[in-house]
């Protein structure tokens, strides 16, 4: 009886065919030996030697046996998974509109994640080639009472983090600057960053050519060297000579020792990197402990987190409060906070990913549900066909893996084509070509994308597969069969997958969708704040003095006035004014203020305000309107008078509703307010109010060099400053014009990140919307075919047309009812992302949710209204006669 239950390829059997062919083959040699003279007890002993070891031999060939059965196996999984994929290609292509459709839907979903995961990688995971990038942290300054928050250090800080080796292993301190070096004989502005520490072992990287800098090399005296990037060496010559040759940065002279590789590209617009000679001045620890001009990256530690070394630094600034009191005798509210590289990189990007990693990932679900959907109403309509393959001796497993690999085939085959929808969107955002966040301008398809891609193609192939299977599973045949010929009357218990499809859409698409409308009202109320200045018709480009060149103030006054004046000449231009800290072109810094004579008031925080230094007509030039009192002028600049102008928000803070004109102001150097002016916004049209002063060039000059030209003018920008740099070269040739463009084309630059979010939730929430009703399209038009001998009963029996689609509109808006219930439930959860992309809109506002759920009601109307249309067309009689 056990041999009659045991599988013919069982482990039993085949232990059993072994000893069976053991046998066989030493009864053979023994009755071969017996024939040959042996007595049996000789011959069984002989075959037994020359057979071996019985239990070695049958461990080998229960071996081969084992071996032989996986491979047979093997290719007979093979061939049914062949035959499956033959009979599903077969299948798909009698039904194209059906194929396509889901083809499409798995490509928008899968193409959607691949892209905006891309995204993610550069922002939040990996923005820069760089080893063990996940130890890296940032160190910044902070104080809070002066509302200057996330500053740079001073070099004497960043030194004395140099010695704490209990928290970095290396350290660097990195700085900004602009320079004029020539690349094939044209002067040309580049960006540079001097530094002082281990900056090339903190990032880990080797040069490329020759070789790098030493922390020593900041020390006096030392020889002036300079490393230059892979882009500056290629415009440069793209030859090796090039090490040991002198480069000129500015007007001082630097040997040329090394070139990093092209992957390396920290800060992203350095063009070169030197090191920051640290003077006396720098070093003087009573005055310099305030000069913030470093950014200090460090690689911590093992085990030490960034949590963990916050604490530290909160401590160690203590400590320096104490010991260098002098230093800090104006700001006893100084700290310092961490941050990790990766996060301090992504700065404003990354709420901003964060929240398309939600949005792309709801669209993910979406295509599922929809698909499956989809999927549950094919398996529905083939239950005929299903259960004659069972009939006939397909058992369930086979027919759930034909459903399987159907819907392998079809994921494949969207997931390819999501990966070209992938790569044109990623070149759509390179074409972009977003400036202020170079790290998009080199998005790719990475093998991490690709290998999160394929995954999310093999989860959404078992999301969109399992469902029909199981139902495939659970059929009943003989029911099946005895349906096929008529409609159902089935209960809600048959269609509940699909009403959950439909609801999840729903809830879903509306995430999507109050997602979409509240950053498009954002962006709208954005577009409308006022920056406090007139943007249009105004070109703004830097210009940088060599000091050596121009070593007194006199001389740069000089130059200014003939540049004004030979820029007033060109045709067309209507005025122009030179600024340091003009709004959109980079501020001049924050300092401390007095007034004396006035003292603080009640609730008003620490005096602290921004500074900028004008020269000429740069008031009526930016179109800022002086609101009390007078603007600087050309006779201030040019006497080197001591008056400012002060904006509406320091007046507001500091006097009230009192006069400020003709009060003493010490702002680094003491003046006399001679006018207000409204309030701008200097880098981001959301900032909040921080007070500014306008000091006059004129008595700054002697120090101050680099400037930046506002001009009012008619013409096209491109001509403005082609026509500006021929005038600059009649006064000096050796002087080139920076960072021209228009002041529009800079304030579109700082909202570039919030209208590509708004315009990928925005094609996200419509392909949603498109999906769901895709959905319950579908869903409702399978309801009302299966409902068919349902709906013909009660039209025989005297229902109207009206009643029959109230029917079927009553069962798609309940759905869709509920689903908006469930939608708003998890949008009150997850609302919260949505705070960094909403500027003036509360996220929780009752306008956009009530604006969707009206959108996704008509919407889902119009979905249910065709498959009513058809419910009131059944014919009674037609119905009755199936029966």
């Amino acid at each position: 009886m056990k041999r009659l239950v045991r599988l013919p390829g069982s482990p039993a059997r085949s232990s059993a065919d072994v000893d069976a062919e053991l046998a066989f083959h030493l009864d053979g040699r023994i009755e071969e030996l017996m024939a040959r003279g042996m007595t049996r007890d000789d011959a069984e002993r002989e075959a037994m030697r020359r057979f071996g070891d019985p239990a070695t031999v049958r461990a080998e060939m229960e071996r081969i046996d084992t071996d032989t059965r996986r491979r047979t196996a093997f290719r007979e999984r093979v061939m049914e998974l062949a035959r499956d994929a033959r009979f599903a290609l077969r299948t798909l292509g009698r039904r194209p509109l059906y194929t396509g459709a889901i083809l499409v839907t798995i490509a928008l979903g899968v193409g959607a994640n691949a892209a905006v995961f891309s995204a993610v990688h550069a922002v939040l995971r990996k923005p820069f080639e760089i080893p063990g990038i996940g130890r890296l942290a940032v160190v910044r300054d902070d104080f809070p009472r002066m509302g200057l928050r996330d500053a740079a250090l001073s070099p004497l800080e960043a030194l004395d983090l140099f010695d704490r080796k209990e928290l970095f292993t290396t350290a660097t301190a990195v700085g900004g600057e602009g320079a004029t070096i020539e690349i094939d004989g044209v002067p040309t502005r580049a960006s540079g960053a001097p530094t002082i520490g281990d900056f090339f072992g903190t990032f880990a990287v080797r040069p490329a050519l020759g070789r790098t800098y030493r922390p020593e090399d900041s020390e006096m005296g030392r020889p002036r060297v300079v490393v230059l990037s892979h882009r500056l060496w290629t415009q440069l010559s793209a030859d090796s000579a090039i090490l040991g040759t002198t480069l000129r940065i500015g007007e001082t002279p630097y040997e040329v020792i090394g070139v990093l590789p092209a992957s390396f590209g920290y800060p992203r617009s350095a063009l070169y990197w030197r090191p920051m000679t640290l003077d006396s001045t720098l070093l003087n620890q009573d005055k310099s402990r305030g000069t913030l001009i470093t950014g200090f990256v460090g690689r911590m530690r093992d085990g030490l987190t960034v949590e963990r070394l916050g604490g530290e630094l909160r401590a160690i600034a203590e400590q320096w409060h104490r010991q260098y009191a002098a230093g800090y005798a104006n700001v006893s509210d100084h700290t310092m906070m961490a941050r990790s590289f990766v996060i301090a990189q992504a700065g404003e990007l990354r709420p901003i990913v964060t929240a398309l990693l939600v949005a792309v990932t709801l669209v993910l679900l979406l295509a599922c549900a929809n698909v499956a959907s989809l999927q549950l109403v094919r398996a529905a309509g083939r239950a005929r066909e299903l259960a004659v393959r069972a009939a006939l001796g397909a058992g369930r497993g086979a027919i759930a893996r034909t459903l399987l690999v159907e819907s392998t085939l079809l994921t494949v085959g969207g997931a390819l084509l999501g990966l070209v929808a992938a790569q044109g969107a990623v070149r759509w955002v390179r074409a972009l070509e977003l400036s202020r966040y170079p790290v998009l301008n080199s998005l790719d398809l990475s093998a991490p994308v690709l290998a999160y891609t394929g995954g999310i193609a093999v989860l959404t192939g078992i999301l969109v597969g399992v469902a029909p299977g199981l139902r495939a599973m659970r059929t009943d045949v003989s029911a099946a069969l005895r349906d096929s010929g008529r409609g159902a009357s089935g209960g809600a218990s048959r269609h509940r997958l699909l009403r959950l499809s439909v609801v999840s859409q729903h809830a879903l698409t509306l995430l999507l969708l109050v997602g979409a409308g509240l950053t498009m009202r954002s962006l709208d109320r954005l577009l409308r704040v006022d920056p406090g200045f007139a943007a249009d018709d105004v070109v703004a480009f830097s210009v940088s003095l060599p000091q050596q060149s121009y070593t007194e103030g006199g001389q740069r006054l000089a130059f200014w006035r003939s540049f004004e004046e030979r820029l007033r000449a060109i045709p067309g231009v209507q005025s122009v004014g030179f600024a340091l800290g003009a709004p959109f072109t980079g501020s001049a810094g924050s300092t401390m203020y007095d007034l004396p004579g006035v003292p603080p008031m009640a609730g008003e925080p620490r005096r602290h305000a921004n500074q900028a230094f004008v020269f000429g007509d740069y008031f009526r030039t930016m179109g800022i309107e002086i609101v009390r009192g007078r603007a600087i002028t050309m006779a201030d600049g040019a006497a080197g008078a001591t008056v400012v102008v002060v904006d509406e928000t320091l007046v507001r803070q500091s006097f009230g509703r009192a006069d400020p004109i003709g009060a003493s102001i010490v702002h680094g150097a003491e003046g006399t307010i001679v006018g207000v002016a409204r309030s701008v916004k200097l880098a981001d049209l959301t900032e909040g109010s921080h007070p500014l002063v306008y000091h006059n060039y004129g008595g700054v000059a002697g120090w101050v060099g680099s400037l930046t030209a506002v001009v009012r003018t008619s013409l096209p920008p491109a001509f403005l400053l082609k026509a500006a740099q021929r005038s600059l070269a009649e006064l000096d040739p050796s002087i080139p014009i920076a960072d021209g463009a228009s002041l529009r084309e800079r304030l579109d630059a700082s909202l570039g990140p919030r209208r590509l979010s708004t315009r990928i939730l925005g094609a996200f929430a419509g392909m949603s919307l498109v999906l769901a009703l895709l959905g319950v399209y579908a869903v409702m038009s399978h309801v009302v075919s299966e409902r068919s001998r349902e709906i013909g009963i009660r039209t025989a029996l005297g229902a109207q047309r009206s009643q029959i689609m109230a029917m079927v509109m009553r069962e798609g808006m309940t759905m869709a009812v509920v689903g908006l219930a469930i939608g708003a439930g998890l949008f009150a959860a997850l609302g919260r992302l949505m705070r960094a992309l909403v500027y003036g809109v509360p996220v929780f506002d009752a306008a956009t949710l009530v604006g969707a759920s009206l959108l996704l009601v008509g919407a889902a109307l119009g979905a249910c209204w065709l498959p009513s249309r058809r419910a009131v067309r059944v014919d009674p009689a037609v119905t009755l006669k199936a029966d």
